[in-house]
C-alpha cells in the first residue's frame, strides 16, 4: 500500500485547460498601414480650380478666355484696318517713283517672287479674323502660292479658289498670321528700300 501512494505523490498534477484568447474587436483607428496606403493612393485627387472662375482647368495648360480671343481678334482687325491707310500713301509714293523712272517692282507674278526670295522659305499665309480660309495657303520659295495642292501666282486667284471671289489677294494675305504684313506692305517695303537708295545715291 505504501507503495502504491508513494506512486501517486510522485505523479505530475494536470494541467488546467488553456483560456481562450479574448477577442478584440478590430479599431477603426487600428487599420493596416498597407489599406490607408492603398486608399489615399486610389483617391481621386481634386482637379486644379481657376483662380478668377473657379472651374476645373487642366493642369498641362489653360486655354485662353474668351476676353483674351476677343482682345487678340480685335488687335488683328485694329491692325489690318490701320495698314489699309498707310498702304495707300505708300501706294502713291511708289507709283510717283515709278513715273520717275525708279525701278520698283509691281504687284504682279515678278513682285511675288522678289518677295519670295527675300522671306527664303517657304512661310504660311494669314488673313484677318473676320474671314476664314477652307485650305491653309502658303507662300513657296519659288514666288508662288500653294492652296492646297494648286499653285497659284497671282494673289487674288489663289484667294478665289479658297474661298473669297472678289477681294484683293495682295491687300487680305498676310505673311505668318493675321497680325503680319500683308504682301503689299512687305512688296511696299521692298520698294521703299529701293526708293531710299535712290535718294540717298
Amino acid at each position: 500500500m505504501q507503495s502504491g501512494a508513494a506512486k501517486d505523490e510522485a505523479s505530475p498534477a494536470p494541467l488546467a485547460p488553456a483560456k481562450p484568447a479574448p477577442v478584440v474587436e478590430p479599431s477603426v483607428f487600428e487599420e493596416p498601414a498597407i489599406e490607408r496606403t492603398r486608399e489615399r493612393t486610389l483617391r481621386p485627387r481634386p482637379r486644379a480650380r481657376h483662380a478668377a472662375t473657379d472651374s476645373p482647368v487642366a493642369r498641362e495648360r489653360e486655354l485662353p478666355t474668351r476676353g483674351e480671343q476677343a482682345h487678340s481678334q480685335a488687335a488683328a482687325e485694329s491692325a489690318a484696318h490701320s495698314a489699309l491707310f498707310a498702304l495707300h500713301e505708300r501706294e502713291m509714293k511708289v507709283n510717283r517713283a515709278r513715273q520717275e523712272g525708279v525701278p520698283v517692282y509691281d504687284r504682279d507674278a515678278e513682285g511675288l517672287r522678289v518677295l519670295a526670295g527675300i522671306v527664303g522659305e517657304r512661310t504660311p499665309l494669314g488673313v484677318r479674323p473676320s474671314i476664314s480660309l477652307r485650305m491653309p495657303m502658303f507662300l513657296t520659295e519659288e514666288g508662288s502660292i500653294l492652296v492646297g495642292g494648286t499653285v497659284f501666282t497671282n494673289p487674288t486667284e489663289a484667294l478665289a479658289f479658297n474661298g473669297h471671289q472678289g477681294m484683293n489677294g495682295w491687300l487680305e494675305l498676310r505673311l505668318g498670321d493675321a497680325l503680319g504684313p500683308s504682301l503689299a506692305e512687305a512688296l511696299d517695303e521692298v520698294n521703299a528700300d529701293i526708293l531710299r537708295e535712290y535718294e540717298g545715291s
